[in-house]
């Protein structure tokens, strides 16, 4: 893994386990681990701080993440990683809402997020709305309906299958 410095902006006690923000060199941005578009450079920059850390990244994450990641699985399986893993220190590259579950199944270990340029995905207002009755209404009505051309289906495919392909192993 390659490694470079970062700025750790935060760092907030809980359960036994701290939850870092690492910012880099990036403006201030509350938390975040964005698998959409975590930077890799971000990645970098926070090996580079914590250079003993692993790394467990969704398989959504841009190649250049993965390629830096010690792990790579769904978020149940980043979980369970974690719990696993002799890792002291875990940069994990996911939905923050994981944070919570992590420090169930690991309190005496240390996750690190990644703040994000582009947006803050991991903090997401739109996400935090989704709940199981919504998505079981949605299903029963079929409503909201969402139409989407072909060609943004066939662009969403390639991570659906890229997932798949990472569970099946």
């Amino acid at each position: 893994m390659t490694t470079a410095a970062s700025v750790a902006c935060g760092i907030s006690p809980m359960r036994g386990a701290r939850t870092s923000i690492v910012t880099s060199v990036a403006p201030a941005v509350t938390i975040s681990a964005s698998w959409v578009r975590a930077p890799a450079r971000r990645l970098t920059a926070a090996l580079g701080e914590l250079p003993e850390a692993k790394v467990a990244a969704h398989p959504e994450c841009p190649s250049e993440i993965l390629e830096k990641s010690d792990f790579i699985g769904s978020t149940s399986a980043i979980i369970q990683w974690c719990a696993k893993s002799d890792a002291r220190d875990i940069i994990v590259v996911t939905e923050s809402g994981v944070a919570r579950s992590l420090r169930h199944v690991a309190p005496g270990k240390n996750f690190h997020f990644i703040a994000n340029e582009q947006c803050n995905c991991s903090e997401c207002p739109y996400m935090k709305r989704n709940t199981l009755e919504k998505l079981r209404d949605s299903l029963l009505t079929l409503t909201p309906r969402v139409e989407l051309s072909g060609d943004i289906i066939a662009r969403a495919l390639v991570p659906l299958e890229r997932m798949l392909a990472v569970t099946a192993r």
